[in-house]
C-alpha cells in the first residue's frame, strides 16, 4: 500500500511545477521528504531480508562446492571421540531440502521485521550472532584444511550482512 500526501497542486499524475510530494507513506515504514530527522524505512526489515539472502547464497555455494564431503567426515570423526554430541550426517536430499525450507521459513518471516515485532528482534540477535560464527567457522576450517572449505567465498556476504542486521537492530532500540 502507497499513499501520497502533496501540497501546491493537484494529486495524481499531473503535477505542477509548483506541487511539492510532502511524504510518502509506504507498508514498511514512513518517510518524510520534507523533514529529514523524520526519515525513516525500517532498516531492521531489510537488513534481515539481505541477512536471508546472503544465507541463500551462502547455502548455494556449499551446495555447489561440496560442503557434505567435508562436514559428514568430520562429524564422524568427531562423534567417535566425542559421542555425546549429537552431530548428524546428511544425505544431499536430505541437507538441502532442509535448508531450503528453513530459508523458506526466514524469508516469511520478513514482514514481522518490518513491522519491527519484538521476539523478532530477540530472535534477529540470535540469528545474526549465529551466522557471524558460520562464516568465520568457514574462515578457520580453510585454514585448518590448508584449502578453501565449501562456503568460504560467500562467508565473506554472510557476516557482513550479520552485522549490518546487529547494527540496524542497536539504532532500532535508540529509537524506541
Amino acid at each position: 500500500m502507497i499513499s501520497c500526501t502533496v501540497v501546491g497542486g493537484q494529486s495524481g499524475l499531473e503535477l505542477n511545477n509548483q506541487a511539492k510530494i510532502k511524504s510518502i507513506n509506504l507498508y514498511m515504514g514512513d518517510v518524510d521528504l520534507m523533514n529529514p530527522k523524520r526519515r525513516f524505512v525500517s532498516h531492521f526489515g531489510i537488513s534481515w531480508v539481505i541477512l536471508c539472502l546472503a544465507l541463500a547464497v551462502h547455502v548455494a555455494d556449499e551446495a555447489v562446492n561440496g560442503f557434505l564431503s567435508v562436514y559428514n567426515p568430520a562429524a564422524a570423526r568427531i562423534k567417535e571421540h566425542l559421542p555425546f554430541l549429537p552431530l548428524p550426517e546428511f544425505e544431499f536430499g536430505v541437507w538441502i531440502g532442509g535448508l531450503i525450507l528453513a530459508l523458506m521459513i526466514l524469508l516469511f518471516l520478513s514482514p514481522l521485521a518490518f513491522r519491527q515485532v519484538k521476539w523478532m528482534r530477540y530472535f534477529s540477535y540470535i540469528f545474526g550472532i549465529l551466522m557471524i560464527f558460520n562464516g568465520i567457522i568457514h574462515f578457520a576450517g580453510s585454514i585448518y584444511l590448508g584449502r578453501p572449505m565449501p562456503g568460504v567465498y560467500s562467508s565473506p556476504f554472510l557476516i557482513g550482512a550479520s552485522i549490518y542486521l546487529l547494527l540496524s537492530l542497536r539504532r532500532l532500540k535508540k529509537k524506541i
